[in-house]
This record gives structure tokens, C-alpha cells and sequence, in this order.
């Protein structure tokens, strides 16, 4: 589950040299029509430094679902993007077209060169790495963060920042609360509901805890979590159990992550588990599946907006 960062050495430099010679042969259209693009500019701080950014970006990349959850929020459609395999359903048709920069943990330089973008958003996570050589392309903008430890808001900011669209930020913001309060109004009492969220991977079970980007949408909700799952055992945001822990998976309402692969467990597997049968959760009919891709890959607004909608039709009264 947990993508591991390639580093890049010799296949960085050629193609840098690549890029750097793409550069050098385009022709005085194109050149006329970059200086045109970065003539008028505006300094952006993020987790790098302090960036000067074209004042209206047209030719947008982005490394990661994150960003173009948040780009697209912002009526921003880039023209490439740096995503695991396929683009998130829940984007819709606004992904159409969009051309796809390299697979898991390798961003392809060369291809992202030739979409000649004007500015690059991405998070340290996934861009420091190859930083200078992004930068040598493009304007630059990484987040501290990729939205895994639920700080995505403070990310949505920044992206914000980056396509001047900072007003755009506060309305989906302000909207985010309306939505809450909307939540809270139909579900009644959220505090007195524990609601755990599990995932199955390859015959590995866990939880996400209240750090994760689910867990800080819960949080802002109001619902109360298992206590093991606010004292995660192996890392920040999710968590590792043992079978024979299952326990530690219980709830009175438990989100199920599922995706259309083969690796997780359906709703129908986990529940007729003998294990996981046992637990309360399932007894009282109160396991709703939710789709990895909403709940854990797309980590900014328009994904926070569809948890809150999952949770509205598993919990309204």
C-alpha cells in the first residue's frame, strides 16, 4: 500500500539533458510565447521556498489525485497529471483527455517537458526528490503534506495560492462548513456514535486513524473513534492489525474501504468472515462499504465533500 520513492540518479541527468535540449530547439514562437506566459508573475510561499509563479496559469501539471482534486475544485483543468494507474471515478469526465505523467513512485520528466506546462503542483512526498529538475521546467509548488495526515485544507490553500484562486479556496472552504453543520443536523448526535474505518489489502487488515484525511473529516463531524484508532501502533494516519486483533476493528458504525480489484475485501467477504463476523459492527448491520479512492486517494475538497455525502447516506436519520 504504501508507495515507496524512487530516488533518481543518472536517469535524472539525461533527462534533464533531454529537457534542457528541448528547450534549446523550440522554436521563437514558442520561446515568444513562454516570456509572454512569465512576464507577469507573483511570489508564492510553500513547503520549498518562495516561488514566483505567472500571475494566471493556463498550462497546469500536477503529481498526485491531491492537487487535481483541488485544481479541478477550483475550475482549473490541468493538462497532465501524476496519478497511481487510473484516474478517481468520482473526478467524472473532467479528467477527459488528460495526459497521464508515469506510473507509481516515477514521475516522467521528459513527457511533463513536452506539455510545456507553466506551472507544476505537487507535495514533498511525492515531488522533492526530483524537485531541482521540475523547477528547471516549470514553476514548482510543493505542499509539506500530500493530505494522508489530514491537513489537506492547509494544502488546498497553497494549490490556491499557486493558480491565484485564493477567494475560489475560501468559498469551498466556507461551503466544507455548511456541509458539516448540514451533516451534524441530519445525523442527530454524531458524538455518541463510535465509527471505525477499516481496510483489507492483500490479506493485510488495518485502520485509518483520526489523522488520516478520513479520520479528520469524521473529527470535524463530531463522531467519536475507537480509542485504538486515536493511538495508531505503526504509523501516523493508518495501522496494521493482526487477525487475530479484530477487535480493535469494531465500532458502531464501521466504513469499509473497498475498491473494484481483487485486493481488498468485498462487503459480502468481510462480513461473513468468521472473524469479523463477531464484530458489533456487523451483527447490527452497520458496515458501509465507501470506495478507497473517495475515502483515501483523493485527500482534498471535492473528495472531503463526497465522505461527508457517504456519510449522510449510510447515517441520516
Amino acid at each position: 500500500m504504501m508507495q515507496v520513492l524512487k530516488r533518481w540518479g543518472l536517469g535524472a541527468i539525461s533527462l534533464l539533458l533531454t529537457v534542457s535540449l528541448s528547450f534549446a530547439c523550440s522554436s521563437t514562437a514558442d520561446e515568444s510565447s513562454v516570456t509572454s506566459n512569465t512576464t507577469d508573475t507573483r511570489p508564492v510561499e510553500h513547503a520549498m521556498g518562495v516561488t514566483d509563479v505567472p500571475a494566471v496559469p493556463s498550462q497546469v501539471v500536477v503529481l498526485d489525485t491531491a492537487p487535481l482534486d483541488a485544481a479541478i475544485a477550483m475550475d482549473v483543468i490541468p493538462i497532465g497529471a501524476w496519478i497511481d494507474e487510473t484516474f478517481p471515478a468520482y473526478l467524472g469526465d473532467r479528467t477527459d483527455g488528460m495526459v497521464t505523467l508515469g506510473s507509481a513512485g516515477q514521475p516522467n520528466l521528459e513527457k511533463i517537458a513536452q506539455l510545456q506546462p507553466d506551472l507544476i503542483l505537487g507535495s514533498k512526498v511525492g515531488g522533492e526528490a526530483v524537485y531541482s529538475q521540475l523547477s528547471q521546467i516549470a514553476p514548482t509548488i510543493l505542499t509539506e503534506g500530500n493530505g494522508r495526515e489530514g491537513n489537506w485544507p492547509e494544502q488546498l490553500k497553497v494549490y490556491g495560492d499557486a493558480l491565484g484562486k485564493r477567494d475560489r479556496v475560501n468559498q469551498l472552504l466556507a461551503k466544507y462548513q455548511q456541509q458539516l453543520e448540514t451533516v451534524r443536523q441530519q445525523i442527530g448526535t454524531p458524538e455518541d456514535t463510535v465509527v471505525s474505518v477499516v481496510f483489507s489489502y492483500q490479506n493485510h487488515f488495518g485502520f485509518y486513524s483520526h489523522t488520516s484525511f478520513a479520520g479528520s473529516i469524521l473529527k470535524d463531524v463530531g463522531f467519536a473513534r475507537p480509542t485504538i484508532q486515536t493511538q495508531p501502533i505503526s504509523a501516523t494516519y493508518l495501522s496494521v492489525v493482526s487477525k487475530e486483533a479484530f477487535q480493535d476493528l469494531d465500532g458502531d458504525v464501521i466504513f469499509l474501504l473497498v475498491n473494484d480489484g481483487e485486493d481488498t475485501l468485498t462487503y459480502e467477504e468481510f462480513a461473513q468472515d468468521p472473524l469479523f463476523s463477531q464484530l458489533s459492527a456487523v451483527k447490527n448491520g452497520q458496515v458501509y462499504p465507501v470506495l478507497t479512492e473517495v475515502w483515501t486517494a483523493g485527500r482534498n475538497i471535492l473528495a472531503a465533500q463526497q465522505v461527508l455525502q457517504n456519510i449522510t447516506d449510510a447515517l441520516a436519520n
